[in-house]
């Protein structure tokens, strides 16, 4: 999913101009004026279908030279700041009106009236920031536009044109990954859309915001942003911002196997057959994302089905909104079917842009698209090359996050300390009044308590920040030669029986080294998410899951697995937890049976067993058991361990 294209077209056209038409309200900061009745003119140039037609340019030119000429300068400033906002939305004329807009300030800036002249500081701003333009995008002259329209004075128009200055300024820092200001200058603009209770701008706003938190991975305020965003599309009457801000909220969850997915799908698909829209986009972008879904579930014919039957409507759709899941839908259906992938060119038209914006999410997606395509073609050097590109930009994702991180930790470091000396303000005065003889004391424990927490605080943000590079390191560092070499033994030459045999036994252990590794990231990032007390995992459903991963080793000392656990046995862990257990367990009871043997999984008390028949433990391995990890003795074929899989059992 291309993330830039919602954010802009979003950010952009909704926001832009939903600020620009204020519903009046009792609680607001500047009254609004009484609503102002166009000329012709004026008029004219707001019609969309005007835009389009190629009259739209010398009819504004006319009119514009003629207020000039006849000294009207609030006149002709109002005419520009009409057509410059036309040409943010439809992005024709934008070069000629970005000249005349740069022209019209350097001779007439200080006579142009301030709310024409916040219109004008705008229209560059998004100029510069679109990225559908024709402009070179400059960030940092779109926020300086932005920010000079800030610094005017303020009424009820300058406050609206602020709102959407900020809008703006938070939309560059989106587009240059800094998200923790983004989310700063969203909220700012907030502001005066509530004051004025206009929906439509709180619902993009709110939006913007979740798609922040979403691109730092901080999923639960991901989720919270865009319920309120949900919530407020919903008080807009507005059945496209409804539909709209749905399928944001279904985008977080798609790809990240959360439980959301599946019935914030199932609600589109009910709001668009009650809706019953005549454009046909709307249709096309929910079964986009159902393929997606039945893809992940294994459907791979149902979503084939569905996939032919939306396929014309791809070049039909004008709106990219609505057509920028369906590259990912065709291609996760591709790679499930092991076909080359169709939109190969589009990843990589994509990845360019990306690159150019340093839009690590969006590289990330791009160079894994083309790194799968490439392994079907069976371009082992490309695959490798588009994987390492994979690899470092999900790095610096976690950098920013990281980086995020740290920041809003010295925020509440600041909230907390700002907070303690105010208590010690009023600690001290109530002493001084009533227990003047207990003020040292009183003092002296405040200050150590203070100091212990400082800390504590300080060794907790060293021990995330070493967890989180840990994670980086092994993912990075030993991942990827291990990939490498897995790619090497592929391209060997296996009519040599001997070859072959040693190629497969490498291999082997290299999937054996990568599932250890599996194992320990999992548990890494496990123990740094929340624990949840309700959280519990079906044993049978997870056992399936296990001896299904399992299946080559056991048919290959023909095991049989007698799996006697009915459907209500829960247990009372993470299901991710519970695989990892499973999983060691399980496989350490192929690895010490005997050929032709059976394993059996049965309940007992309020858990269950998995019981082998094979050489046993001694009582020194017994009591050494899950607590540590000691050398691993060879299995029963000669299969090698690292000792470490009971002890993350029992870690």
């Amino acid at each position: 999913m291309s993330q830039m294209k919602i954010a802009v077209i979003l950010l952009l056209v909704l926001s832009f101009f939903a600020c620009a038409e204020k519903k009046e309200s009792s609680q607001v900061f500047f009254p609004k004026p009484p609503e102002e009745k166009l000329d012709s003119v004026s008029t004219w140039l707001r019609e969309d279908t005007n835009y389009l037609k190629v009259t739209y340019l010398p009819f504004f030119e006319t009119h514009f030279n003629q207020q000039i000429a006849a000294n009207n300068i609030d006149s002709a400033a109002r005419l520009l700041d009409i057509a410059g906002r036309m040409a943010n939305i439809n992005y024709i004329f934008d070069s000629v009106l970005v000249q005349r807009h740069l022209d019209f300030l350097a001779k007439y800036e200080t006579q142009i009236p301030y709310r024409f002249r916040s219109g004008l500081y705008n229209n560059l701003g998004y100029f510069y920031s679109n990225t559908d333009s024709v402009i070179i995008h400059d960030y940092k002259a779109s926020i300086a536009f932005f920010k000079k329209n800030n610094a005017l004075p303020t009424d009820y128009y300058g406050a609206s044109n602020n709102a959407i200055a900020n809008t703006g300024i938070a939309l560059c820092f989106y587009i240059t990954s800094e998200h923790d200001s983004c989310i700063i200058y969203s909220l700012k603009s907030l502001e005066f859309c509530k004051k004025h209770e206009d929906w439509i701008s709180q619902t993009n706003i709110y939006a913007s915001i979740g798609r922040s938190y979403s691109s730092i991975q901080d999923d639960v305020m991901a989720v919270k942003y865009t319920d309120l965003a949900v919530a407020s599309s919903r008080k807009s009457n507005d059945s496209d911002i409804i539909y709209r801000v749905m399928a944001d909220r279904i985008l977080l969850f798609e790809g990240t196997e959360s439980p959301l997915f599946s019935p914030s799908l199932d609600s589109l698909e009910q709001f668009e057959a009650q809706w019953k829209p005549k454009d046909p986009k709307y249709s096309f972008l929910t079964q986009s994302l159902k393929v997606i879904k039945l893809v992940e579930e294994g459907k791979i014919k149902e979503a084939k089905t569905i996939l032919d039957k939306i396929a014309p409507l791809y070049p039909i759709v004008k709106d990219e909104y609505f057509k920028v899941d369906y590259p990912d839908a065709l291609s996760n259906y591709e790679i499930a079917a092991k076909k080359p992938l169709s939109m190969a060119q589009y990843y990589l038209e994509d990845l360019e842009v990306s690159d150019s914006m340093k839009h690590f999410m969006n590289i990330s997606t791009n160079n894994y698209y083309l790194s799968e395509d490439a392994i079907i073609k069976k371009d082992y050097k490309a695959a490798l090359a588009y994987y390492k590109k994979y690899i470092n930009a999900e790095d610096s994702v976690r950098n920013n996050k990281i980086q995020y991180q740290a920041r809003e930790l010295e925020k509440k470091y600041q909230t907390e300390k700002k907070e303690a000396q105010l208590q010690l303000q009023a600690a001290d005065a109530f002493k001084k009044n009533v227990f003047i003889g207990f003020l040292g004391f009183g003092l002296l424990s405040l200050f150590y308590f203070y100091r212990t927490l400082q800390k504590k605080n300080t060794v907790i943000t060293q021990q995330n920040e070493l967890n989180e590079h840990t994670i980086a390191i092994l993912s990075h560092d030993i991942k990827e030669p291990l990939l490498g070499v897995k790619l090497m033994l592929k391209k060997i030459n296996k009519d040599d029986p001997f070859v072959a045999q040693a190629s497969q036994s490498l291999e082997n252990q290299i999937n054996s080294v990568n599932g250890i590794l599996n194992n320990l990231l999992k548990m890494k990032k496990l123990s740094l998410g929340k624990k949840d007390k309700n959280i519990k995992a079906d044993a049978k459903s997870v056992v399936q899951n296990v001896t299904q991963e399992l299946s080559v080793a056991i048919q290959s000392k023909s095991l049989t697995i007698q799996n006697d656990l009915e459907d209500d046995v829960m247990i009372p862990i993470a299901p991710e937890k519970l695989q990892i257990i499973v999983h060691n367990l399980l496989s350490n009871a192929v690895k010490y049976s005997f050929p032709n043997q059976s394993i059996r999984i049965f309940k007992e008390g309020k858990g269950f067993c998995i019981q082998d028949f094979g050489v046993g433990l001694s009582p020194e391995q017994r009591s050494k058991i899950m607590r540590e990890v000691t050398a691993s003795q060879q299995g029963t074929s000669q299969e090698r361990g690292n000792g470490m899989g009971l002890f993350l059992v029992g870690a």
